[in-house]
Parts: C-alpha cells; structure tokens; sequence
C-alpha cells in the first residue's frame, strides 16, 4: 500500500512495529484502501465486531477491487465449494512470487507466512505444491513458511504424518497456526 512505501523493511518486519501500527477504525482503513458503503457501514457500528488490522494484513488488499479474497475472507465459502486447493495454491504462488519481487527489489530475503488450510493439506501433495511454486519463482522452500493448525499437526493419521515428513525433506519451515487453542490447551492436557 502505498502509505507504506517509505517504512524500512526492518520495521516493516517486526511483529511489534505491525502490532502498534494497528489499523482500528474506518477512517483509519480508508487511508489504505477505499470500503465500499456496507463496509464502512459495517465498520463504524459500534459494538458488531473489532476493528484490529495491521499494515501488512491491509497491504494484501487489492484497493481497487471490492471482491478481493483477502477482503472477503473467503475461506470457509471456499473450503465448502470445493475451491479451496485452487485458491490455496494460487496463495502459495503468489507468495513465491511476491518473496521474488521483494528479494530482486531489496537485495535481501524477506521471509513469507502461507496459512494453509486442513482440507488442502489433506487433499493435496503439499509438498509438491511447494516445490513447483518456489521453483516457478526461483526460490527456495526454506523461503517460505507454512503454517498449518494445531489439530492437523497433532493428527495420529499415516497420511498426515508422511506429508509432514515430505514437508520437512525439501526443507520447508512448519509453524503451527492457532496453538494452544486445541490438543496444546490447558483443558485437553488435564
């Protein structure tokens, strides 16, 4: 977003500078990216819901299209539909892509999120994906990081733990996403 333009990268990575740069208002967004009236509306009705968004979540908005996915998020209307596996790795090439970009432009590696949904990693060769995007855009796995939910992770199924394993051999970085929400939480371990 071009608001952003001139914040050093190392700023612009730092998970502290993003949380005390929080975007928490309508007019606060409207600085970013245009909102469509329901939006606005939405936005400044108190009590609906929270308004807590940080500059690199806004900057993966395309502000010229109202029906960009990541302003939607789309993802449980995805996963329902069946289009999920699409989307997910047309995120994941376009964060191979935007790792390029970024390296090409600043002379150095910024590191990558990719939140992968459970239906994907169940359905797909993960892996592969993975592969065939960093080499499209002349990166590494290591490039990138996937992050994948706590209850898939902790899935006792063979074929949850091979594709881990194959994640791991082509040296892809796994966080676990909503930790402590699930089998990590104090409740399950008692």
């Amino acid at each position: 977003a071009p608001i952003y333009k001139d914040v050093p990268d190392e700023k612009w990575n730092d998970w502290r500078w993003q949380l005390s740069h929080r975007l928490n208002t309508a007019e606060d967004i409207e600085k970013v990216i245009p909102l469509t009236d329901s939006e606005r509306k939405a936005l400044q009705t108190q009590g609906l819901f929270r308004v807590d968004v940080t500059p690199y979540f806004i900057s993966l908005i395309d502000p010229n299209d109202p029906d960009d996915p990541t302003r939607k998020q789309i993802i449980p209307l995805a996963e329902e539909s069946g289009i999920i596996c699409d989307l997910g790795n047309w995120v994941l090439d376009e964060a191979c892509r935007q790792v390029s970009r970024w390296r090409q432009s600043h002379g150095r590696l910024v590191k990558v999120a990719v939140n992968v949904s459970a239906i994907q990693a169940r359905q797909t060769d993960l892996a592969k994906e993975v592969l065939k995007a960093s080499e499209r855009h002349s990166i590494a796995p290591s490039d990138i990081e996937i992050e994948l939910t706590e209850g898939l992770v902790m899935e006792d199924s063979e074929a949850a733990q091979m594709e881990l394993l194959r994640l791991k051999r082509i040296g892809l970085r796994i966080s676990i996403d909503d930790f402590g929400t699930g089998y990590s939480c104090l409740s399950y371990l008692r």
